[in-house]
């Protein structure tokens, strides 16, 4: 467990890459293996129980930490990220990795404060659950994550209003079950989110496949979006990687360096309704057994 010293200063196991803890800031353990919601949590051998109570001993704007150690499982109603500036970081690997599992008609984490990141977790799917995440503040960095759902929720991921400059890096999305609509959802009234970033990340639906889009945008504009370096497997036949706005003017966004396979035979010029994105070194597979070809093959001059 990190160990204190004068001065702010921590050390940490190496556990994978570690955290930067500024001087001053707070830092709390979660464990549901021994926790308890009445220990203080400021030490990793009396943690606290639940993530939600860690975020609420939290100060804005403090960079304060929550370390959820190896193994941690709960099931959440509701997480909700409502102090600015907090880091959630998750240790382990594999099956180790910390497990949220949602619960009831709700999102699992909803993010309503400003400059947060939440950092190798599990989260995964239930019944009647909304959306594994939901991003409803700016600036919120989630990396190292796996993203697992079913038939519940058919989003993994909705984006909100307030939703400005959200940023994923080499995340996983996992279809469990037949059923998933999306990966990211920009919900109704979401127009202003722009300034995105997703990138070296695996959507894998390959056994049970997706239904409409890895990215669904279609009631309001996604500006400022770039896609870099993803992989996707699984896609049915009528999906597609982006379901856009499609009246919109070129040099909205790009997509990059992607590949896209679907589950079964389909169609390439169905793949991608791109609104005003642009593409470079995109390919897809049009099924089973089948080179990718990059799409499309030229540019208009």
């Amino acid at each position: 467990m990190p160990t204190r010293f004068t001065h702010g200063i921590q050390a940490f196991p190496m556990i994978g890459a570690s955290p930067e803890v500024p001087p001053g800031a707070n830092v709390f353990f979660v464990d549901s293996v021994g926790g308890s919601n009445n220990n203080a949590g400021t030490e990793g051998d009396t943690p606290l129980a639940t993530i939600d109570y860690a975020i609420g001993l939290c100060t804005a704007t403090n960079g304060d930490h929550i370390f959820v150690l190896p193994g941690h499982a709960e099931t959440a109603t509701t997480i909700t990220m409502d102090v600015a500036g907090v880091t959630i970081w998750g240790y382990g690997y594999g099956r180790a990795r910390p497990a949220v599992t949602g619960s009831g008609a709700n999102d699992t984490i909803t993010v309503t404060a400003a400059n947060c990141r939440i950092h190798n977790l599990r989260l995964i799917g239930a019944t009647s659950v909304t959306a594994l995440l939901n991003v409803a503040s700016t600036d919120l960095y989630v990396d190292d994550c796996v993203f697992e759902h079913g038939a519940a929720p058919t989003e993994a991921v909705t984006l909100a209003a307030a939703g400005n400059r959200f940023y994923f890096d080499n995340c996983k999305f996992l279809g469990t079950a037949n059923g998933p609509d999306s990966a990211f959802f920009f919900e109704v009234g979401s127009g202003t989110v722009t300034d995105w970033h997703v990138r070296n990340c695996f959507f894998n639906y390959a056994t049970n496949g997706l239904d409409r889009a890895v990215f669904v945008a279609t009631a309001d504009a996604a500006p400022g979006g770039v896609i870099q370096g993803c992989v996707v497997l699984g896609l049915d036949a009528e999906a597609r990687l982006v379901d856009f706005l499609s009246s919109l003017s070129v040099g909205e966004g790009m997509i990059v360096d992607t590949v896209v396979q679907a589950r079964v035979a389909a169609t390439i010029t169905d793949f991608y309704d791109l609104g005003g994105y642009g593409t470079a070194r995109v390919s897809f597979s049009d099924g089973p057994n089948r080179g990718a070809i990059v799409h499309p093959a030229t540019s208009a001059t």
